[in-house]
Order: C-alpha cells, then structure tokens, then sequence
C-alpha cells in the first residue's frame, strides 16, 4: 500500500488527498508490460508400422494426445501469475482454459 508523505497535505484538504492518489493511480508504478509468449498447442501422434497394421487386419491405426494453451513460456513479473490475455478482458471472462484432447483412429 503507498504511503504519502507530504508537508503541504492538512487535514480537511480533500482535493489535495484526492490529487496524491490521482497521481499514483496514473503513474508507471501501476503499468505491467502485455507482452507475452505462450504454448498453444502441443500435439504428439503416432501411428503403427504398415506392417503390424495389416497383420491385425486393419486399415489404420493412429493414435494422438493434443493440449492446447498448457502454459504461458513469459508473461510481466508485475501481473503476478495472472493471465495477460484475461486482464485485458477487464475480468468479464472466463480465464483461458487448458484443453487434453485424445484421439484414437482405427480403421477396418
């Protein structure tokens, strides 16, 4: 919490408080940087061996795991942890949310 420490502040001078918190409030001291990096996607497929897939009688086999938006990589140490992308909502939305997505193939 900022203390202020003025010899022209008497008490009863509410402009004069009310100038103080206006400057804090519209200083550099409250601004964090928006710029950041994040991980979007994030997928890892495999398929089997020609081979082994027709010796099981089947056509295909392909099985991956995908996540999407799993972490930011950089983000201001002024945001504290929060998201840049849900501040910038001014807090009316959900925060993005981190999505697992499995899918397995199979053909006959």
């Amino acid at each position: 919490m900022p203390v202020f420490n003025s010899p022209q502040l008497e008490l009863g001078r509410e402009t004069q408080v009310r100038r103080l918190y206006n400057a804090y409030n519209y200083s550099t001291v409250r601004s964090a940087d928006g710029d950041f990096i994040r991980m979007k996607n994030i997928t890892l497929g495999y398929s089997l061996n020609r081979d082994i897939v027709d010796r099981l009688g089947m056509s295909r086999f392909r099985m991956s795991l995908q996540t999407t938006n799993p972490f930011l990589i950089y983000s201001d140490k002024k945001l504290n942890g929060q998201d840049p992308e849900f501040n910038r909502s001014g807090g009316v939305a959900f925060p993005i949310t981190t999505l697992y997505t499995f899918t397995l193939n199979i053909g006959f």
